[in-house]
C-alpha cells in the first residue's frame, strides 16, 4: 500500500486598521438598534399577552397561535 499526502491550504482574512476602526466606531450604533428592535419585541408581546378576544378574532390571530408568540423571549424574531 502507498501513502498519500494530502495537503489543503487555509487563507484566514486579515483586517486593516481602516476596516478595524470603521467597524469599531458602528458598533454602538448597531448595538443600539438591536437594543430598539428588542424594546419593540417586548412591548409587541406584551400587548399581545393582554389583547381582548374580540380583537384577537378580528385580526385573525388564533389564541394557541397569539400565547406562542406572546410568551416567546424578546430576542427570538
Amino acid at each position: 500500500m502507498s501513502r498519500r499526502e494530502l495537503t489543503f491550504t487555509v487563507s484566514i482574512p486579515v483586517l486593516n486598521a481602516g476596516d478595524l476602526k470603521a467597524g469599531l466606531l458602528r458598533l454602538p450604533g448597531r448595538l443600539w438598534h438591536v437594543l430598539l428592535i428588542y424594546q419593540e419585541r417586548a412591548s409587541a408581546r406584551a400587548a399581545l399577552r393582554t389583547m381582548e378576544p374580540r380583537m384577537r378574532r378580528d385580526m385573525g390571530i388564533r389564541y394557541e397561535d397569539c400565547l406562542r408568540e406572546a410568551y416567546k423571549p424578546f430576542w427570538r424574531p
